[in-house]
């Protein structure tokens, strides 16, 4: 607890002086840096570690949306957005509730790619009610070693909710099997 106490103190006061768009920028593609290298070095790192980076860029994301609000223009990189959706994506589902309008505003205006909030979105589906509507979600069935999709809302309606957001179809028969390493 007091080494994350520590680093928020610490990237709090280093980015407390954010006034201008490439801080704002670099400050967000700095949280997607910290995201995607800890789950790249997953042999490197536990999940006790990978959770603590999320835990971190999310009350960085959270103090950023404070003092700056929700990034919504073309200002910012894909990788800058790509901090914000993957912080949101791992944190808890209270907290993707929170800003999945957010998402879906982001989504609308091309800032983030649909697909992005259809996975989002089924997430917490999948984490409140246990089942899905745009099928981005998957899980792995240890009995045969398949990915198979988490069930379905209306599964006879799935292509068509696709379509309305832009998304392709799916072959729902399709399996997927795991590489074993």
């Amino acid at each position: 607890m007091k080494k994350t106490l520590i680093v928020l103190l610490l990237s709090i006061k280093m980015y407390s002086q954010i006034n201008f768009l490439p801080q704002q920028n670099e400050y967000l593609e700095n949280i997607c840096y910290w995201d995607q290298h800890a789950r790249k070095s997953k042999n490197n790192c536990s999940d006790k570690e990978i959770n603590y980076i999320d835990s971190v860029n999310l009350l960085k994301l959270e103090y950023y949306i404070n003092r700056f609000g929700f990034p919504l223009t073309k200002q910012y990189s894909e990788t800058a957005y790509n901090g914000v959706f993957y912080t949101i994506q791992h944190a808890d589902v209270s907290v993707q509730e929170k800003y999945i309008s957010n998402i879906r505003q982001a989504a609308d205006s091309g800032f983030i790619v649909m697909k992005k909030y259809a996975m989002m979105y089924d997430r917490i589906l999948n984490r409140t009610i246990g089942k899905q509507k745009y099928g981005e979600q998957r899980y792995h069935d240890t009995l045969d070693n398949y990915l198979k999709y988490i069930p379905f809302i209306n599964i006879d309606s799935v292509q068509f909710y696709r379509k309305q957001i832009g998304l392709d179809s799916l072959d729902l028969n399709k399996k997927l099997k795991l590489m074993v390493k």
